[in-house]
Formats: structure tokens, C-alpha cells, sequence
């Protein structure tokens, strides 16, 4: 399967394709300021590796909750939010 495909025909993840609404609002109250935070210590061209979204996921949802993986929503959406401010 294409990520195209795994994201319901989009290029790129959207809070939509999260599993539900609570779990999106947390992500956009919780997990995007703190990936922010992050990703100001990166250099433009440098993403958070799986290891620390991971990291953060399980802080946030309870380890192991969420699995993360390089092709996932977990990782695109995360990665993707430094580039939207």
C-alpha cells in the first residue's frame, strides 16, 4: 500500500485520519506544542527520528498505546508540524 492510499487518497496525513476526535484533540493540545519545542533545537532540514516521536507518543498516550513507525500517521503528521508554523 502507497502512503497515498494508506491516507485515503491525500499526499500527506491529516488529523482526520486519526482513530478519533479525543485522540486528535489531544494531539493538536498536547503533542504539537511539544513537537514544536523539539524540532527548535533541529536543523531545518532534520526531522525527529521514530525513537524520539515514539517517545513522546508513549509519554502522551501511555506506552506502547500507539506503535510508531517511519510510514504511519504517528511520524508523518509529527514530522509534518514543524513545517506548518
Amino acid at each position: 500500500m502507497t502512503q497515498k492510499e494508506a491516507c485515503g487518497g491525500n499526499k500527506k496525513w491529516q488529523l482526520k485520519h486519526l482513530p478519533s476526535h479525543k485522540i486528535a484533540d489531544t494531539f493538536t493540545s498536547v503533542i504539537t506544542p511539544h513537537t514544536h519545542e523539539k524540532a527548535g533545537a533541529l536543523k531545518p532540514w532534520e526531522t525527529l527520528s521514530v525513537k524520539e516521536v515514539q517517545d513522546l507518543m508513549d509519554e502522551v498516550y501511555g506506552e506502547g498505546k500507539h506503535e510508531v513507525t517511519k510510514d504511519n500517521i504517528w511520524f508523518g503528521l509529527v514530522c509534518l508540524l514543524p513545517h506548518l508554523s
